[in-house]
């Protein structure tokens, strides 16, 4: 009997906690995350920034060198930024139904920012071994 006088107490003294869990749970389920919705928000707009990080590599005219440290970073930024890109495609696709497979303004912005991410590879690469070969030379 002590264990059953010592739970009741217990459970008194917690019960606004519990209370407090069982509201936010059902608000929860109430309001279920936006999912695909969101997903394409920022699958949309990580492709603008692919897409205008390329143009401006491409059309920017190079002054000076970056520091050596700032090139490996923003390297790794851009590939982390295709793989995500390429992720999230790969996620909508999933969450989307057959009859809905045919994204057509999602597909194009894809392989749009896709090329122009492979561009900022190819230019941060160019301009390395420009480097090499000036310090060669």
């Amino acid at each position: 009997m002590p264990n059953k006088a010592l739970s009741l107490g217990v459970r008194r003294r917690y019960a606004h906690l519990e209370t407090h869990m069982n509201d936010s749970l059902q608000s929860a389920s109430a309001n279920p995350p936006a999912g695909p919705t969101r997903k394409r928000a920022v699958f949309q707009l990580l492709s603008i920034f692919m897409i205008g990080n390329f143009l401006w590599r491409a059309f920017k005219p190079g002054y000076e060198w970056p520091m050596r440290f700032e090139q490996v970073i923003t390297i790794v930024f851009d590939l982390l930024c295709l793989g995500s890109l390429i992720g999230l495609k790969i996620q909508i696709s999933r969450a989307m139904r057959s009859s809905q497979s045919t994204w057509t303004k999602g597909n194009v912005l894809f392989w749009i920012a896709l090329v122009a991410g492979l561009g900022v590879l190819a230019i941060r690469l160019h301009r390395r071994c420009q480097l090499v070969d000036g310090a060669l030379l």
